[in-house]
């Protein structure tokens, strides 16, 4: 199953809140524009969704139910797109998407063994429903007239509501999961923000829009990585590293500029790589802090060449953006050309071997 995100929360509950609705883009306080009442139409209609599925949920047949809803959403997206204005349009088939992952996503945590009735259970997907159904109004209301402290007040208020419902439904005592209110409700806003960023194309907020090629982790078709303007960055065109390129990139004093860093070489049946040890402190807007090695050069015996960019070519300790990452998928006369190239590079010789 496609994840929904690509980066794992580490704060729950209100943080997470405060934390996600400040990525968010001002929009204007004027009376609400037709891009406006599109967006909200759009947020109310796929938020009624998730929450339909999760009702049809509880049923042993529940494919008609599902059909009316999509069916439904069709209707309200084409009636919205038909009087213009939309930022984005032809999307009723991807946001029905983005809500079936959302819904097999909360499933997955409170039914991990399929369809069986429990009265917990039933409760927990009852209270899902109506927070999915409260924060997708929230955020149609705000997409309509922005006002932050209504939407902070209106987000609390939902989340308050959830923990008791699912406090409630866990007090039955039959649940058929040990999830946790705090981690579903992160789940909840993560995937009404993840719709709202679909709707409402930001470049930044790491949620890839039908008008953009990529935006943060989400890459989309880019097999080199995004650029900060949500276009792709330039594949690599050469086949595999050569012994030149390979020394061009990683001179023998690239891994000890200003006093850091060192070689890690890694050998063994399956792969042969040249990373550095050099490591650099990137803000995630998700998890926090998190920590990337800069660069270096991977090899696998799989079929598989990585090329890892240095992330803090300024050596400040902070990477300037996320781990670019160059995929190069070989046949395996070409692996083995790879490795040797590798192999007999200079900074392979002079820290490796």
């Amino acid at each position: 199953m496609r994840k929904l995100c690509h980066a794992e929360p580490v704060v729950a509950g209100g943080s997470l809140v405060l934390l996600l609705t400040a990525s968010l883009p001002v929009l204007s306080q004027a009376a609400p524009t037709p891009e406006q009442r599109c967006v909200a139409t759009k947020l109310r209609a796929a938020g009624r969704e998730a929450r339909v599925h999760l009702i049809c949920a509880k049923s042993r047949n529940p494919s008609a139910c599902l059909a009316r809803a999509a069916e439904r959403r069709d209707k309200t997206f084409f009636a919205v797109e038909t009087r213009n204005g939309c930022l984005t349009t032809g999307d009723s088939a991807e946001i029905g998407a983005e809500v079936e992952t959302l819904v097999a996503f909360l499933l997955e945590m409170l039914r991990p063994g399929g369809f069986a009735r429990a009265k917990c259970t039933n409760g927990q997907l009852t209270a899902t429903a109506l927070a999915i159904t409260r924060l997708a109004q929230a955020y149609a209301r705000d997409a309509r007239k922005p006002d932050p402290a209504r939407l902070l007040s209106e987000l609390a208020a939902a989340e308050a509501k959830f923990n008791a419902a699912f406090a409630r439904a866990v007090a039955r005592g039959d649940c058929l999961s040990q999830a946790m209110a705090p981690d579903v409700y992160t789940v909840i806003l993560q995937g009404i923000l993840r719709l709202h960023g679909k709707l409402s194309p930001s470049c930044g907020d790491n949620v890839r829009a039908s008008t953009e090629a990529c935006d943060g982790f989400d890459t989309g078709m880019c097999s080199a990585g995004c650029l900060p303007d949500c276009t792709c960055a330039p594949a690599a065109t050469c086949t595999c590293w050569t012994t030149a390129s390979l020394d061009a990139e990683f001179p023998p004093s690239f891994f000890d500029e200003a006093g850091r860093g060192g070689v890690s070489c890694e050998t063994g049946p399956t792969d042969w790589s040249v990373l550095t040890q050099d490591r650099c402190i990137w803000q995630n807007p998700f998890s926090g802090e998190a920590f990337l090695a800069r660069a270096g050069v991977e090899v696998r015996r799989s079929g598989e060449c990585y090329v890892y960019r240095d992330s803090d070519p300024q050596n400040t300790g902070s990477c300037s953006s996320g781990a670019i990452v160059f995929p190069i998928y070989l046949w395996p006369a070409q692996v083995t050309a790879c490795i040797d190239a590798l192999v007999a590079s200079q900074v392979y010789q002079a820290s490796c071997l």
